[in-house]
């Protein structure tokens, strides 16, 4: 009899931890049209309303000398309302930016970040994060977690838009079926794109 409570125990925990939905996409990394490395996209739903989400990436290619980066963005949303979101980016280790942004008990959000400290309280609705997982449809700007800014959202045709970032460089869209394809980034050493897997 313990051992069936225990195993009733067991099963109800699992079952209150473990998320209602999932969804993870895998990209291929390419610099000038070469595979240098992957990108994955992850969201789960939980039980509280609340969505996370985490984008990581690892890229390695060879300049004059070999640089390796690596990509991590996490956000939490509850009730479709961005919290909190954390990014990092490491090249060859050692940290080149970082921001973090949090939502106080009044709904205001506080930036810290290496682009500089920001407070605004517009709510959060779709962030660079999302715009893997739902297609823009009628938005006009995307929250950048990296710079703690709203940025303009532009749509070029049918399934492509793009992001325009404070620092005047472009990210590129392309959806199909509600679907993210593609993505075009530029960078301050390369034009990189992110190609999704069909699995």
């Amino acid at each position: 009899m313990k051992k069936l409570k225990f195993i009733f125990c067991t099963i109800a925990m699992l079952s209150i931890a473990s998320p209602l939905y999932s969804q993870t996409y895998y990209y291929d990394v390419l610099i000038r049209n070469k595979k240098s490395g992957k990108l994955i996209a992850h969201r789960s739903e939980e039980r509280d309303k609340q969505t996370t989400f985490k984008i990581t990436s690892e890229v390695e290619t060879s300049m004059i000398f070999t640089i390796t980066v690596s990509y991590i963005l996490t956000n939490t949303y509850i009730n479709g309302e961005l919290e909190e979101a954390f990014i990092e980016n490491l090249v060859n280790g050692r940290t080149e930016s970082h921001s973090k942004v949090k939502r106080d008990k009044s709904g205001r959000y506080i930036v810290e970040s290496e682009e500089g400290n920001n407070q605004f309280n517009q709510p959060v609705h779709y962030s660079i994060a999302t715009m893997y997982f739902v297609e823009p449809i009628n938005e006009t700007q995307i929250f950048s977690e990296k710079y703690g800014v709203f940025c303009p959202l532009t749509q070029n045709s049918d399934g492509f838009y793009v992001i325009h970032l404070p620092n005047g460089n472009e990210t590129r869209y392309r959806y199909e079926h509600g679907q993210c394809v593609e993505v075009q980034n530029d960078t301050r050493w390369a034009k990189v794109k992110f190609i999704r897997q069909q699995r």
